[in-house]
């Protein structure tokens, strides 16, 4: 994000995607960039209070979630639960995309729970953009398709798949 903040010939489109920075830090270390601020450490800094804002946001989405399906209560367990998890802990601050890509993917199973064909499309693009953020998330998709075919929800299948393919990335430049 720096690189391209700063117009530098360094080579960051060497990076498999650029989604995930560009989407969620570079917005920010731009802005603060026009505001005047050209220290490396400040710009590293936002980015990583950026993660830890999503991240945070994320424990908000498992709790919704989760006192939506199971009452608020064992929602409660589980927010503390991923709170407290290691992974959260150390991944919810550094710029990395596994604390976010697993809010999508909470959210993917969350509208698939409902039966509505515009929950199933918004599942697929959850679980796209998870897959966006992180090549391996693309796994969810198995397990959310034999759900629904389960169900015998063949036209949610369609959708979700379409919801999912729906989401085409081009070269963020």
């Amino acid at each position: 994000t720096l690189g391209h903040a700063f117009r530098a010939t360094w080579p960051i489109w060497d990076l498999r995607s650029p989604f995930f920075l560009m989407t969620t830090i570079y917005p920010v270390q731009a802005a603060l960039i026009r505001a005047g601020v050209s220290d490396v450490a400040s710009l590293v800094l936002a980015g990583r209070v950026v993660m830890a804002v999503l991240s945070s946001a994320g424990l908000w989405v498992i709790y919704l979630c989760a006192s939506r399906l199971y009452g608020r209560t064992l929602a409660l367990v589980a927010t503390v639960i991923l709170a407290t998890e290691s992974l959260q802990i150390v991944f919810g601050g550094l710029e990395l995309p596994r604390t976010l890509s697993a809010v999508f993917v909470v959210l993917a199973f969350f509208f698939l729970r409902s039966e509505r064909p515009r929950m199933a499309a918004l599942t697929g693009v959850c679980l796209a953009l998870a897959a966006c953020l992180r090549f391996s998330e693309v796994v969810f998709m198995l397990p959310a398709l034999l759900s629904v075919a389960i169900e015998r929800r063949w036209r949610d299948a369609v959708v979700l798949m379409a919801g999912g393919l729906g989401v085409r990335l081009r070269p963020l430049t």
